[in-house]
């Protein structure tokens, strides 16, 4: 069978093969430009939007607090300039890092960046009085880590400093003044506690907005979804989730907003509060900001806040309260003529009261006045260090913390209290120290037995004696109960026994151990018995030996010492005790100082490279998100170096400071001891008398002269301010503190002070309970005055 041919396909020329090619080039073109016409056209906004993205950087903008007003529109809260100076890393980064440049015919690498930021930083400390490494460490640490936004170097500086340093801005790059609103109280107490005060959002406030915000994000999903999910609590509507959730987006609060504590500042903290703007800006690759978009917002003031209260009346009705405080007698019914007469001598430093005025025909409350009282200007931060430590004293002393109790007790601060000057017809303050015989006089009946006990004691040699002979004697008591043991050695008339029998198991055993020791207690016993002359009751016995164990600590005073320093009184060591906290503070901070040039400077040149990256492999580790700027690292790390050295070294440094002798034994704090020497000569030269610890540093001088060196360390060490003040009481008593259910001994130091406090930033107005008696009169006056008008 013959072969089938293939059949020959035509030759295309060249032009038809060009044209071919010509046809797809033109398809190819086609495609090109609909998908251009398609991205510059239908997709532009989104596409826009996609390459701005990752260049486009969003300011939030703090907007002005609405002020709070009286209803003649007095101001009673307004904003005031505060001056701030803060450093931009992202001008500071158009520096460029190193150069190259000729000299003496050779190429030498220059780091530009790094010699202008430590010429900034000597600017700005010189200036602000600051130290230039720390703002530089600042500037590294902090500044660069957030480049895009100006980094807050020091709040609140004067209005000469801002001025000044504006007028550098032009020739130092990355130099950013700020004038922003800070809250200010004209009238200061006035209406303090109702108005109330700002402060820091804490975590659990800012969480709770996220969660609103999240909750009702996801409703309205849901409902767009078609879904019918139950309306959140408190809101009726569907229009009422959507200007909620407006709301809440448009408020925005940051982890660094201040909030609404307390009073009309926190109840109308959203509408006072005001609505933020934001700032949009352009930035290359590196975060660099080119140029502000036209996309921002202005921020939007908060409303005002008008009351019904008159400012005139409201302090006029303080006033009043205060007078009162002088005449003002506590009435006791069904007791006899003598105890009222004690309790008419004896009344609580601040009794307290309130005054509210309102309007019968409208029901406006025109006063609100309440007594003690304190200034919300005092929750206002500050930047200077004096000016913010007297505010932070402040701010425990009108929270009443442990922390301001502590300092009372110590001495370091009188208890203090507003007055009305008769002379100057002026309200003012009156104080007292609460030194011993004040706190027993505080704590105790005027005519109570223990206060006679104690005064017989005498000295702190009798006062170990005391507990020695006491320590003894617990030994056969189950579970140490002192109430027991007085109540088994002391029964008989004219004594009282005082609480619950003890179970009988355990009464047996007391009894048995008693009588089998008879001899060794019946020892002890009679130690004890003259210092118990006079206290018939059990419970008064027990009170005696937690007063005298709460001044002196036998565990703390060796036999050697106690030859020395034993004939003391109470009176004089209590004294002592209260020096030694404040001496100690200063003497703390004055070695801290110097640790930070000495010790820690020297440990940063050897190991600070080598600290650090450990740290950030730690880091990585453990997965952290955000690293921590180096220089908290280093102030946590620099605060445990000297917790150890001073826990190590503290006494000695303490004999050095009372004494002038430096100590052989520890050569590693000779400069520290030098340091110190030359205060103490340059003290008993007469120099330094103005200095606000120089009347407890004679005082403790007075304790220890006589000692030797070595002796004044045992001294030293003896001494117990409040917070030291941890070994459990021997009784148990009403009215005081406790922890864990346990009273320990600084809540019996704590006695002379209310459980409950004064309620400084309380209002008794409205914020306290009242007999249903007192409410009665009130509403009957009311309605009287009503019915007359």
């Amino acid at each position: 069978m013959p072969k089938r041919r293939r059949r020959a396909r035509p030759r295309l020329t060249i032009e038809e093969k060009a044209a071919k090619v010509l046809n797809l080039v033109f398809i190819g073109f086609l495609l090109i430009t609909l998908r251009s016409w398609h991205l510059s056209v239908i997709l532009h906004e989104e596409k826009l939007e996609e390459a701005r993205r990752p260049q486009k950087r969003v300011v939030i903008e703090s907007s002005k607090r609405g002020t709070i007003r009286d209803r003649f529109n007095i101001p009673l809260a307004i904003n005031k300039m505060q001056y701030n100076l803060a450093i931009s890393y992202a001008q500071i980064r158009q520096i460029p890092g190193v150069v190259w440049e000729k000299e003496n015919g050779k190429k030498v690498k220059r780091y530009i960046r790094r010699e202008y930021i430590e010429k900034l930083s000597a600017v700005v400390g010189e200036e602000l009085h600051l130290d230039p490494d720390y703002v530089e460490d600042l500037i590294y640490s902090k500044a660069a880590l957030f480049h895009h936004l100006p980094y807050v170097v020091k709040e609140d500086i004067s209005e000469g400093q801002y001025y000044r340093l504006k007028m550098l801005e032009r020739d130092y790059p990355g130099l950013h003044t700020q004038s922003v609103p800070k809250r200010y109280y004209p009238y200061g107490k006035v209406g303090g506690e109702m108005i109330g005060y700002i402060g820091a959002i804490s975590r659990q406030e800012y969480e709770s907005v996220v969660q609103e915000i999240k909750s009702l994000e996801e409703w309205l999903g849901k409902y767009e979804m078609g879904q019918d999910p139950e309306l959140p609590e408190g809101i009726e509507t569907v229009e009422g989730v959507e200007k909620r959730y407006k709301e809440m987006v448009e408020h925005a609060y940051s982890i660094n907003d201040y909030v609404g504590k307390m009073g009309i500042e926190g109840k109308f903290e959203e509408v006072l509060r005001g609505y933020h703007g934001k700032k949009a800006f352009a930035s290359d690759a590196q975060g660099n900001i080119i140029q502000e978009l036209l996309e921002g917002k202005e921020p939007q003031s908060g409303s005002r806040v008008l009351l019904t209260i008159s400012q005139e009346l409201q302090e006029y009705a303080e006033k009043l309260l205060i007078q009162n405080e002088a005449v003002r007698v506590p009435r006791v019914s069904r007791v006899n003529a003598q105890s009222r007469k004690k309790l008419e001598e004896k009344q609580h430093w601040i009794k307290g009261g309130a005054i509210v005025a309102m309007d019968p025909f409208s029901g406006d409350v025109l006063a609100l006045a309440s007594y003690p009282r304190c200034d919300p200007n005092d929750f206002i931060s500050s930047g200077n260090g004096e000016e913010r430590a007297r505010k932070t004293a402040n701010i425990r002393k009108w929270f009443e913390t442990e922390e301001y109790i502590a300092d009372v007790w110590n001495q370091k601060r009188p208890l203090d209290r507003e007055f009305f000057d008769l002379k100057t017809e002026q309200i003012a303050e009156e104080a007292i120290w609460v030194d011993w015989q004040t706190y027993l006089e505080m704590i105790l009946p005027i005519d109570s037995p223990i206060i006679e006990a104690l005064n017989r004691v005498g000295s702190v040699k009798n006062a170990v004696i005391i507990q020695k002979h006491l320590e003894k004697l617990l030994v056969f008591s189950p579970s140490q109960s002192a109430y027991a043991l007085f109540n088994q050695l002391y029964s008989d008339p004219p004594h009282q026994l005082y609480g619950r029998r003890l179970p009988a198991v355990q009464q047996e055993h007391l009894e048995e151990a008693v009588e089998k020791h008879r001899e060794t207690v019946q020892f002890h016993k009679k130690a004890l018995d003259p210092f118990f002359n006079g206290l018939e009751s059990n419970y008064d016995k027990v009170m005696f030996l937690d007063l005298v164990r709460i001044v002196v600590d036998p565990e703390r005073i060796s036999d050697t010492l106690l030859k020395e320093i034993g004939s003391q009184s109470l009176v004089e060591y209590r004294n002592a005790q209260s020096a030694f906290v404040l001496i100690e503070e200063t003497v703390r901070q004055m070695i801290w100082e110097l640790f930070r040039e000495v010790h820690f400077k020297r440990w940063r040149d050897l190991y600070q490279k080598e600290f650090l990256k450990q740290k950030r492999r730690e880091e990585k580790i453990n997965k952290v998100r955000y690293a921590k700027p180096y220089l908290d690292l280093l102030e946590q790390q620099e605060l445990l170096m000297f917790q150890e050295f001073w826990e190590q070294h503290r006494y000695a440094l303490l004999a050095t400071f009372m004494t002038g002798v430096s100590f052989q034994d520890y050569p590693e704090i000779k400069p520290y001891q030098e340091m110190l020497a030359s205060w103490e000569k340059e003290l008993k030269g007469g120099a330094h008398q103005a200095l606000s610890w120089s009347r407890s540093y004679w005082k403790l001088h007075q304790s220890v002269d006589g000692l030797s060196p070595e002796m004044v360390q045992d001294y030293l060490a003896g001494l117990r301010g409040f917070d030291r003040l941890n070994r459990s009481l021997l009784g148990r008593y009403r009215h005081l503190r406790s922890q864990d259910g346990q009273q320990l001994e600084k809540h019996l130091a704590a006695g002379f002070y209310p459980n409950y406090g004064y309620g400084f930033a309380r209002s008794h107005a409205y914020r306290q309970a009242a007999v249903q008696g007192s409410i009665f009169k009130i509403v009957t006056a009311y309605e009287a005055l009503v019915q007359t008008i």
